[in-house]
């Protein structure tokens, strides 16, 4: 072992009594801040009474997260839906396919299928926009009184 490691250091012992400030040491007691004057030509509210208007903020993040889960639900089925007319619409292609007789008919169920995928994707994602739209105005909302803000509706 190397002898810085093994050298103590000389204990201290604190005295048994602080010392006592002087009056000219002692701490001085903080006073309220002057009050908050509005610019020129502003007027300031006036102050809330403690507790008056206070918003829990568990409480509005709760409902927030209510408005949020519900919202989050009906785009889970309309992907759902989506998801079923997607199926049905491959469906009815593939047994046209297997009753088309000629190449152009084949084309044609091929165009069919195309044109109404595009239709329905189109649909279906003014849809989620909106629901998605709804989703967030509706959790925004439950938040907005805890930052003293309305709904801008």
């Amino acid at each position: 072992m190397s002898e810085s490691r093994t050298k103590r250091l000389p204990q201290q012992h604190a005295p048994a009594t602080p010392p006592q400030p002087t009056a000219a040491e002692a701490p001085t007691v903080a006073t309220a801040a002057p009050p908050v004057t509005a610019a020129p030509g502003r007027t300031m509210p006036p102050p809330r009474p403690a507790g008056a208007g206070c918003i829990d903020p568990f409480a509005a993040f709760d409902a927030a997260r209510a408005a949020f889960t519900g919202s989050t639900v009906a785009v889970a089925d309309e992907m759902a839906d989506m998801m079923r007319v997607g199926i049905d619409s491959a469906t009815d292609a593939a047994t046209g396919l297997l009753t088309a007789k000629t190449l152009s008919d084949g084309f044609a169920v091929n165009a069919r299928l195309a044109s109404r995928n595009v239709d329905a994707a189109l649909a279906r994602s003014l849809r989620l926009t909106e629901l998605g739209t709804r989703l967030a105005t509706e959790a925004w909302e439950k938040l907005m009184p805890m930052f003293g803000t309305t709904s801008a509706r």
